[in-house]
């Protein structure tokens, strides 16, 4: 917070230690592949990368667009209403089913809870909405698991799955008030 502040906005830092940490991994992994491989090993790495790059830096482009404009278009009363620290089991249960029937990736995801942070939602419920998304998700039992698996296997996994959102939205509420310290700040 001190370094967003230092850059006079209220945005995340540009330059902090997650980002450092990528440079120092990326480095390694650039001295490593020529060292193993040679400058050839750095021709081949940076070919994917930019293969790489084609298909997830649209994907990132859309899903924040996403996030931004929702949190455009829905005003935070609504989300505070619903989805805020005061909607309890409410707000875990509601943002559970929306997480198990959000379809999409990573990209898509994200940028939509940090949209949601930044209008109110509470942590309870983002914490349920990624966890259905990611145990639960509907949206991959039908074109995963009901194919490659069968019924028997997606009925299964889904019964066992379906209380895990919930738990982890109700944990990360308890945790987040008993450890005011580890509630996170939604920058935007």
């Amino acid at each position: 917070m001190r370094q967003a502040k230092q850059r006079g906005r209220g945005g995340p830092p540009l330059l902090d230690s997650g980002f450092w940490i990528l440079v120092a991994l990326a480095a390694t992994s650039t001295v490593a592949a020529v060292a193993i491989k040679g400058t050839g090993g750095l021709a081949e790495g940076g070919q994917v990368i930019l293969r790489d790059l084609k298909v997830i830096l649209p994907q990132i482009t859309l899903g924040i667009t996403v996030g931004v404009l929702f949190s455009v278009l829905v005003p935070s009363s609504v989300i505070s209403r619903y989805l805020g620290e005061q909607s309890g089991v409410r707000g875990i249960l509601l943002a559970q089913v929306f997480g198990m029937l959000m379809p999409g990736g990573p990209f898509t995801s994200f940028p939509l809870v940090a949209a949601l942070g930044r209008l109110g939602a509470g942590i309870g419920p983002l914490m349920s909405f990624l966890v259905g998304w990611e145990a639960v998700g509907l949206h991959r039992m039908m074109v995963w698991e009901l194919p490659f698996m069968g019924g028997e296997f997606a009925l299964l996994r889904l019964l066992s799955c379906l209380p895990l959102p919930f738990l982890a939205g109700f944990l990360a509420m308890w945790l987040a008030r008993k450890f005011p310290g580890i509630r996170p700040e939604f920058h935007g």
